[in-house]
C-alpha cells in the first residue's frame, strides 16, 4: 500500500474552497504512483448537526475533484454524536470514504463544547462513544488526537489508544500534547512507538511538517503523515512544485473565485473577509506585502480586490 499525505481539517481554513484548490494542484503536480492523497472537512459539531443542520451543513459542503474526502465530527454529547454519524454514514455516503471523530482539535470552540479537553480526559468514557459509534455505522470510522494533555498523560493517552485501535480503521495523532497547542517539539516518537506497536493499524502522523521534503524523512514507520498549518498559503507543499510568481497569482484568483461561487450576495463581504488569511499566507515573503495587505484590509468588493490582487502581481 502507498503511504498517504492527508491535508490536515483546519476550523475557518479548510473549506470547499480551500480544500479544491489542494487537490486540484496535487493532480497537476504529483506523481500519483509515490503518494495517496486525501482530504478532511472542516470538523462540524455534532450537536449543531442535530439540532440545526442548515446552519452547519456548509462544513460538508464539497467539489467532484475531491475523490478521498473524509467527514470530520466534534462534540461530547454521545447522543448527537451517534445521531449524526449515522445520518451522514446513511446519507452522504456517496460523498464521503469515511466519518472521523476529532479528539484533538484544542480551538476554544471545540474545547468549551466538551469536544476535545473533557473527551481526552475521562477516557474511559470515550472509548465507549468510539465503540457505539463503530457499531452503528458501515463507513470506515477513524479518530484523531494528540499525544495526550500534558507530557504526564502520555503514558495513559497511549493505552487508551491501544484500547481504541480494534474499533477504528486509522488513528491519526498530532505529535503534541494539548498544552503545547501549537508550539515547538512534536513528539513524533511517540507516533513511531504506537505503530510498533499496532503494526496493523493505519497511523498517520501530524505535526512538524513545513516543506515537501520533510514528508520522506518525518514519516519514518508510519502509513502517512498529515500537513495543517504549512499548506496555508502554500498548497504546492503536497508536491515537489515550487511555483512561479504568476502561478501563485492563478492559484489566487482561482481560490477566491471559488469562494464567490460558494458565497451568496449576502455573505459575500465576509467570505472575503475569511478568504484575507489565505491571502496574505499566499503572499507572505513577498516584497511590498506589508503595504498590499495594508490596502486589502480596505477593500470589500469583489472586483476590487481581484485588481488590487492582479496588480500586486504584475509587478513582480
Amino acid at each position: 500500500m502507498k503511504p498517504i499525505i492527508w491535508f490536515a481539517p483546519m476550523d475557518g481554513f479548510t473549506d470547499a474552497a480551500c480544500r479544491s484548490i489542494a487537490q486540484d494542484i496535487r493532480n497537476e503536480y504529483w506523481d500519483k504512483n509515490q503518494y495517496d492523497f486525501f482530504l478532511w472537512t472542516e470538523f462540524m459539531t455534532a450537536d449543531g448537526f442535530v439540532r440545526n443542520r442548515e446552519g452547519v451543513i456548509h462544513h460538508l459542503e464539497t467539489t467532484p475533484n475531491q475523490k478521498n474526502l473524509i467527514a470530520q465530527i466534534f462534540g461530547g454529547n454521545e447522543e448527537t454524536l451517534l445521531q449524526t454519524a449515522k445520518t451522514l454514514d446513511k446519507e452522504y455516503k456517496n460523498r464521503f470514504v469515511g466519518i472521523e471523530l476529532n479528539m484533538g482539535c484544542p480551538a476554544n470552540n471545540v474545547m468549551k463544547s466538551w469536544g476535545w479537553a473533557e473527551l481526552i480526559k475521562d477516557k474511559k468514557r470515550s472509548l465507549e462513544i468510539i465503540k457505539n459509534i463503530r457499531k452503528a455505522i458501515d463507513m470506515p470510522f477513524s479518530i484523531k488526537t494528540r499525544t495526550g494533555i500534558n507530557e504526564q498523560d502520555k503514558l495513559n493517552q497511549m493505552e487508551f489508544l491501544l484500547q481504541a485501535s480494534p474499533y477504528v480503521d486509522m488513528i491519526t495523532i498530532h505529535a503534541r500534547t494539548t498544552a503545547q497547542g501549537y508550539g515547538p517539539n512534536p513528539d513524533r516518537n511517540f507516533i513511531y512507538q504506537l505503530k510498533e506497536q499496532l503494526p496493523n493499524q493505519k497511523i498517520i502522523g501530524n505535526g512538524g511538517i513545513t516543506n515537501y521534503e520533510d514528508i520522506e524523512t518525518m514519516r519514518g514507520n508510519l502509513d502517512g503523515v498529515m500537513i495543517g498549518q504549512a499548506a496555508i498559503g502554500n498548497p504546492w507543499i503536497f508536491t515537489p512544485h515550487h511555483p512561479t510568481s504568476q502561478e501563485k497569482l492563478t492559484t489566487i484568483l482561482k481560490h477566491i473565485e471559488l469562494i464567490k461561487n460558494f458565497s451568496t450576495e449576502e455573505n459575500l463581504a465576509r467570505s472575503l473577509m475569511e478568504f484575507r488569511k489565505h491571502l496574505y499566507s499566499y503572499v507572505k515573503g513577498i516584497p511590498g506585502s506589508k503595504e498590499f495587505k495594508t490596502t486589502c484590509n480596505s477593500l470589500k468588493d469583489y472586483h476590487l480586490l481581484v485588481d488590487h490582487i492582479t496588480n500586486f502581481f504584475f509587478w513582480l
